[in-house]
């Protein structure tokens, strides 16, 4: 009855073990994973060259060639702290894609305590000066609009009073 029970006994070991083959654990299989995608990350972390001509007939269109949409990253200056010490980020949004692949995307500042309508715009103006040259609309309501564009995008920037706090809207839009 002994033998029974102890060769019962391999029998289940056997059957639970996987006969000394080494498994590879959760960490090591998502280790593979990672490094088998590190090749598509580090391509895509690479800029497009926002010059380039026309495709030929034979090469993949823009969109094909770079399915991630690289090509429209934000601008550089688009960021949550652009307006630095002048202004903190309390939105963002950003459109669909059209049928060109084009979107636009905002951001909103609550400007410092104290700031006015000038001040903001200044904040602004500084804040973009290396990459578009903004022009100055006043509008109603104690408000300021900017606009320019570059070859690329467009920027409107709007500057006033909104929910009893001084806010800076700023926003660009991809034209090609």
């Amino acid at each position: 009855m002994l033998r029974l029970k102890t060769a019962a006994l391999a029998v289940l070991l056997c059957a639970a073990c996987d006969g000394g083959k080494a498994q590879p654990d959760a960490a090591a299989a998502k280790s593979a994973s990672a490094e088998a995608q590190k090749p598509a990350e580090a391509k895509a972390a690479e800029p497009a060259d926002a010059e380039s001509a026309e495709p030929a007939a034979s090469e993949p269109s823009a969109a094909e060639a770079d399915p991630l949409g690289q090509r429209f990253r934000d601008p550089a200056w688009f960021r949550g702290t652009m307006l630095g010490d002048k202004g903190t980020k309390v939105d963002f949004a950003r459109s669909e894609a059209n049928e060109a692949g084009l979107f636009k995307s905002h951001l909103i500042f609550e400007m410092a305590e104290g700031t006015t309508v000038d001040d903001c715009v200044s904040a602004v103006t500084d804040a973009l000066k290396d990459a578009v040259e903004l022009s100055r609309e006043d509008q109603p309501n104690d408000r300021a609009q900017l606009t320019g564009s570059t070859d690329r995008y467009e920027v409107t920037a709007v500057c006033g009073e909104g929910k009893g706090k001084m806010r800076a809207y700023v926003a660009y839009e991809w034209t090609r």
